[in-house]
């Protein structure tokens, strides 16, 4: 599905679900999701060491479409170019330990 304002408007989420994504078929990861409350975030999906996650990119009432889909390119190129940490590895950086009491 190409993911246009017209289309967003016109999806809802099924009786029954919480949720509801849809993903745009010109930019792949790039997506809506959709809430049985009735919020509406763009969406950029990718695999992080073999698991997949999902980056909120911003509300469709504050983030024009364009915009979202600009961001997601960004975000999706980010994360091809990124090699994937090993597992146990944060981003924060070590912490010098205490000196030693007598």
């Amino acid at each position: 599905m190409k993911i246009t304002k017209a289309t967003i408007s016109r999806l809802n989420v099924p009786d029954g679900k919480a949720e509801r994504f849809e993903f745009c078929d010109d930019l792949p990861g790039f997506g809506v999701r959709l809430r049985a409350g009735g919020s509406r975030v763009f969406v950029a999906q990718f695999r992080v060491n073999g698991r997949q996650r999902r980056m909120t990119l911003g509300s469709l009432a504050v983030v024009d479409l364009d915009a979202a889909r600009q961001r997601a390119r960004e975000v999706l190129a980010m994360r091809r170019r990124a090699p994937a940490r090993p597992r146990g590895v944060s981003d924060a950086t070590p912490r010098a330990s205490a000196p030693a009491r007598c």
